[in-house]
């Protein structure tokens, strides 16, 4: 049996729900997507675009040492641990503005320096909660 197919059988029976359409069965998690046709099985990557691409080589290498669930789930864990840190030092920079901003009187650029801080506070919040759950899903802590 193949890699993927064995992938799709035990993805089946887990909480993922499985899609069907004009022949072809499916099923999608964290970005990727496995798919049964009459021609065979195949995965695809759907987190970067709307267009489906060949899952690259150093992430397939974790899916094949992992499994397609956590493999899928330490990919998206490592994507969101760096997206912690951009979000952090996004808004380490954006305080420095709002700082420059209140200091020469500009008000409107102080509002909209403080409504991206906010924004930036909630996706960090998000990143954040999303490596805490699969450091517990996997007992990490």
């Amino acid at each position: 049996m193949s890699l993927i197919k064995e992938w799709f059988e035990d993805s089946k029976g887990d909480t993922i729900l499985v899609e069907q359409s004009n022949g072809v069965v499916w099923i999608m998690y964290k970005g990727f997507k496995i798919t049964k046709s009459p021609e065979g099985y195949f995965i695809q990557d759907v987190r970067f675009s709307d267009f489906y691409n060949s899952v690259r080589p150093e992430d397939f290498e974790i899916l094949k040492g992992e499994g397609f669930i956590r493999g899928a789930d330490t990919i998206s864990y490592r994507r969101n641990i760096l997206r912690v840190e951009v979000c952090t030092k996004k808004i380490e920079r954006l305080y420095t503005q709002r700082d420059f901003f209140k200091s020469e009187g500009l008000v409107k650029k102080l509002r909209n320096c403080q409504e991206n801080i906010n924004k930036s506070i909630d996706q960090l919040f998000f990143y954040k909660s999303a490596v805490s759950q699969y450091k517990n899903k996997y007992k990490l802590n």
